[in-house]
């Protein structure tokens, strides 16, 4: 990571790597839920073969499924869509068209940084403000879901308000970085245009 990114305003080491860690556990539980996804998948897939072969030989299938697979992949690739946002965002990971940025001084495209952070934190915390409403407003209500195993549904809603509240806290990491002069997180990626590898 590079050092001009290594601060939030004059927060110091220990702010820093309280948010380095916060941003590392959102990836993390990110890929725990894809290795979900992909162990649901896999068992089911077991179920269905051993159906087939089942009723193959006596002709009637065991009828081996697991209980609400569709409802727990969804709720799987909710937690990991969302929780991956901060993590790749911290990571320059995200999707950026320099375009325009590509052809500015230095001066010009801090400035720009600046306006495109703001209105990102804006919209991610207004998304991530909504998401957390939902989620208490399942809370209180006692919402479930209607597959075989009725899940509250503000669960799989925390995940999604986390990763949206995750992915505001790092917009405001590198908003405060770019106005305090350093380079921003999505800044400190070099590509190597031989190998198309990123490195930071």
């Amino acid at each position: 990571m590079s050092e001009n990114s290594s601060s939030v305003a004059q927060g110091g080491p220990p702010l820093r790597a309280l948010l380095e860690k916060f941003y590392l556990l959102c990836g993390v539980l990110a890929g725990v839920f894809i290795v979900g996804i992909a162990a649901l998948v896999m068992v089911q897939v077991a179920a269905n073969a051993i159906d087939r072969v089942a009723q193959m030989i006596t002709g009637t299938a065991i009828g081996l499924m697991v209980p609400s697979y569709a409802e727990f992949t969804g709720f799987f690739l909710v937690g990991a869509s969302f929780l991956a946002l901060p993590y790749a965002f911290h990571l320059g990971a995200h999707i950026r068209v320099g375009l325009v940025l590509g052809r500015l001084s230095a001066g010009p495209t801090r400035v720009m940084n600046i306006v495109c952070l703001l209105v990102a934190l804006g919209l991610t915390s207004f998304a991530g403000w909504y998401a957390v409403q939902l989620m208490l407003d399942s809370l209180e209500f006692g919402d479930m879901s209607s597959g075989l195993v009725p899940v509250p549904l503000w669960v799989p809603q925390a995940g999604m308000a986390l990763g949206l509240i995750g992915l505001a806290i790092a917009v405001l990491d590198d908003l405060i970085v770019v106005l305090a002069g350093k380079t921003p997180a999505f800044d400190a990626i070099e590509v190597d245009p031989a190998s198309s590898s990123f490195e930071r």
